[in-house]
């Protein structure tokens, strides 16, 4: 009987041991399993971490050039700027007509700065000739101006206004048109080819005035003194 009872303990030893030591390893297994996902989990956010910042830096990169090179360009222009109005005013020209736009570029179709009065001194500082301007034109004589829709009278422009040639419509009839800087408008008119002085490689000149302003005014408009 006791023998009998031995047996049962040891086999009821056994599989206590058995069951403790499958329940270590499958601990450890588990344990192993966790930290090898973590690793995996952690180089993969590494890689794609990386790679997103990578991107990031270089998105910064451009900006930043494009930033450099916008700041150089301003500072270019302030410096010429600066060294013309440092420059004292010394006239060496004056407005021969009314009403003369001093403009932001040498063409007609620039933003306008300044309307100037006949007699106003000006500093030439540059001149510039373009190789061809057939699509502007002076006007030899008083013209009407008209609505391109409706054809009712918009506003009329005396003799020496620079002017848009459109297109040639009929022989020698031209289509010209203007912008009204006041009434923020645009005319159209038909005029013949003997009312209009074409603009071909004439020069413009980039002007000083007396209170500072800079820009640039068609030569016919200027006369030098």
């Amino acid at each position: 009987m006791r023998k009998e009872y031995q047996s049962i303990n040891y086999t009821e030893t056994m599989k206590f041991h058995v069951v403790n030591t499958y329940k270590i390893v499958l601990f450890c297994t588990v344990v192993v399993s966790l930290y090898s996902c973590t690793y995996v989990s952690e180089k993969v956010d590494q890689v794609f971490g990386n790679s997103e910042e990578a991107e990031l830096d270089s998105d910064l990169k451009a900006k930043e050039l494009e930033l450099k090179e916008r700041e150089l360009a301003l500072r270019e222009q302030e410096k010429l700027n600066t060294e013309v109005s440092q420059t004292s005013f010394q006239a060496n020209a004056r407005v021969n007509g009314s009403a003369v736009q001093l403009r932001s570029d040498h063409s007609t179709t620039a933003q306008s700065l300044k309307s100037m009065k006949k007699n106003d001194l000006l500093q030439i500082i540059e001149e510039f000739v373009p190789d061809g301007n057939y699509g502007q034109a002076i006007l030899k004589e008083k013209t009407d101006f008209y609505d391109e829709y409706y054809g009712n009278f918009s506003f009329s422009l005396p003799k020496g206004k620079a002017v848009m040639v459109e297109e040639q419509v009929e022989g020698n009839r031209y289509r010209i048109s203007y912008m009204d800087a006041k009434t923020k408008s645009k005319g159209f008119a038909k005029i013949n080819s003997g009312s209009l002085e074409f603009i071909t490689g004439k020069a413009w000149y980039r002007v000083k005035r007396e209170d500072g302003l800079t820009g640039w005014v068609f030569s016919e408009f200027v006369d030098k003194i």
